[in-house]
This record gives C-alpha cells, sequence and structure tokens, in this order.
C-alpha cells in the first residue's frame, strides 16, 4: 500500500472560510521570515478549529481518499468500541476491587490471577501477567 501525504487542515481556503482566530507570528522563529512573505504577519493554528469542524474537514477527505470497505471497517470498530467502553469500565473497575480484596486477605499474585482467569473463563499468555 502506498501513502501519500496531503494537507488538508488548515489551509488558507479554510482559515477564510471558518475564519479562526489569528496570532502574531513569532519573530524569533527562523521560519518567520519565510511564513512572513508568504501569508503575511498573522499565523494560525489548527487547534483554533472547532473539533467538530476538524473531524469532518479530515472525514471528508478520508471518504475521497480511501476505499469505503476500510472506512466501514474502521466506522464499525469504532462504535463498536463505544458501545463497549462504559461496560469494559465497569468490569475493571469491579475486577481492580476483587484484587483489593483478595490482597488483603494474602493471597499471592500468581494465585489472585489464577481465581480471575477462571472466573472469567480467560486463558493468558504468560507475557500478560506482570507483576
Amino acid at each position: 500500500m502506498s501513502l501519500e501525504v496531503r494537507r488538508i487542515a488548515l489551509t488558507m481556503e479554510q482559515i477564510r472560510r471558518f475564519h479562526p482566530p489569528a496570532l502574531p507570528i513569532k519573530k524569533k522563529d527562523s521560519r518567520s521570515k519565510d511564513y512572513g512573505e508568504r501569508y503575511g504577519d498573522k499565523g494560525w493554528e489548527v487547534e483554533s478549529l472547532r473539533p467538530t469542524t476538524f473531524q469532518r474537514l479530515v472525514e471528508e477527505e478520508l471518504r475521497k481518499h480511501v476505499p469505503s470497505e476500510y472506512l466501514a471497517r474502521a466506522g464499525t470498530k469504532e462504535r463498536v468500541t463505544n458501545i463497549a467502553r462504559p461496560i469494559v469500565r465497569r468490569l475493571q473497575r469491579g475486577i481492580e476491587q476483587e484484587v483489593i480484596r483478595l490482597m488483603e486477605t494474602g493471597i499471592s499474585p500468581d494465585e489472585i490471577v489464577s481465581r480471575l482467569t477462571a472466573e472469567y473463563n480467560l486463558r493468558l499468555e504468560v507475557t500478560e501477567f506482570e507483576r
């Protein structure tokens, strides 16, 4: 797969379109002379765009250049993650509380892992468990 890097934000067309706040260029910056000759004494930061605007610009460009099947898979993965996130967080808090309870009873870390993996029907690779 070949990649091509394209500037999608922040372009002068977008500056004219969205009117983000300008900042004075820093005269001490070694790039300021060339920048100033090309664009004037003001600069803009991509962070000045509203997050929803920035996201829309990125999505529009992705739709133009990335095959739709890749975008569909990425969209599905994002939806799955958004659905699962609160459940995973709740499970994590519960498991952490269970680990604390077991540690307080003096059970070894290896035994705690063994009990919890059995309880949740999990198989961990040796490298996944670090003390």
